[in-house]
């Protein structure tokens, strides 16, 4: 449990933890913007309960320089998946709702720490996207109907889209069960919550798709159909989040779903992953809270780390609860 008052870094420790685990910020920030004023690197080093030594480094204008044990890791899927993490934040709330480019994201990291040949399809999935619409622009700059050169990514697309497409839903179908014990387990309602996946394009009709798909892609400068138009839908009896869910619902339905996954990461990985609750409270209520560390005050759960500018609520419920904790208050 890591507690003080606003600004003293309570969030930039567990953003660190979660950097040395994914190679990301779940803050999005840029390995650039995460540089201190006035210093030209960072280095970020952790040592895990097996023993391993993970080293990260980044200077200005320069490149990410990751080791483990010493040794040099050059491929990004020769790492994800070591050290499985799942993060819980209050902006959650916003992002989840208004944006499906974030409820992708919560899939995608997931699924990449627990299936290599994922990670390397979504790697090369967003590339190869990234190269045609840069052909599309210069197509549409240059008035260009040349259909023969947007041919060329077809079937490396299609192969990555079946990927994508069947690692995604699977996670999906599987979260279901589970995302209704923590559901009711959290808000203590009755409410049926329900979180299905919507593919953009059905790989069995991707290629029909993209080729009726030309004009318009290059009207636009940009692809218009696939995976990274894919979102997970979700209902409470029937209806949706976002419109009829109320403010208690929503968290709580939100955080259901990210304990989901993570007991799917859990299935399917070596370790426990570990699990980092950013400001609990003013993600939940106290009796919401109470009801979260109840759950995860269990063997099916790894090593937690909580934040919260105020220790005293915590501390009364991991006491009522046996809660085995540890204890630093940052000033």
């Amino acid at each position: 449990m890591l507690t003080g008052l606003n600004g003293c870094g309570k969030t930039n420790a567990l953003d660190a933890i979660y950097l040395i685990c994914v190679l990301k910020s779940f803050l999005h920030h840029s390995l650039e913007s995460c540089v201190t004023y006035e210093t030209d690197f960072f280095r970020l080093e952790a040592k895990s309960n097996d023993g391993d030594l993970i080293t990260i480094s980044y200077s200005k204008g320069g490149s990410r320089k990751l080791q483990l044990n010493g040794k040099s890791i050059k491929k990004v899927t020769d790492y994800i998946g070591r050290f499985p993490v799942m993060v819980i934040q209050p902006i959650d709330d916003y992002r989840l709702l208004e944006g499906s480019k974030a409820r992708r994201t919560i899939l995608d990291r997931a699924i990449a720490q627990i299936n290599g040949n994922y990670l390397q399809s979504l790697l090369q999935y967003n590339r190869l996207i990234k190269q045609r619409n840069a052909l599309l622009k210069q197509m549409r700059s240059n008035g260009s109907q040349d259909y023969l050169q947007l041919e060329v990514y077809e079937n490396a697309l299609l192969s990555c889209v079946r990927e994508l497409y069947t690692g995604r839903k699977t996670l999906v179908d599987e979260m279901t069960v589970d995302l209704r014990e923590f559901y009711k387990r959290i808000s203590g309602g009755k409410e049926e919550p329900e979180a299905t996946y919507r593919a953009d394009v059905l790989p069995d009709i991707y290629l029909d798709v993209l080729r009726a798909s030309y004009p318009v892609d290059i009207a636009s400068g940009r692809s218009t159909r696939g995976p990274h138009l894919d979102d997970l839908t979700m209902f409470l009896n029937g209806n949706s989040l976002k419109s009829t869910g109320s403010q208690g619902q929503r968290k709580s339905f939100l955080v259901a779903v990210k304990l989901a996954i993570y007991r799917i990461m859990a299935n399917h990985t070596s370790k426990l992953p570990l699990l980092l609750l950013d400001d609990l409270f003013d993600k939940l209520d106290n009796e919401r809270v109470k009801n979260l560390l109840t759950i995860l005050n269990d063997s099916r759960f790894g090593q937690i780390f909580i934040t919260d500018k105020d220790d005293k609520h915590l501390i009364e419920i991991f006491s009522k609860l046996d809660f085995n904790y540890n204890h630093v208050k940052l000033n």
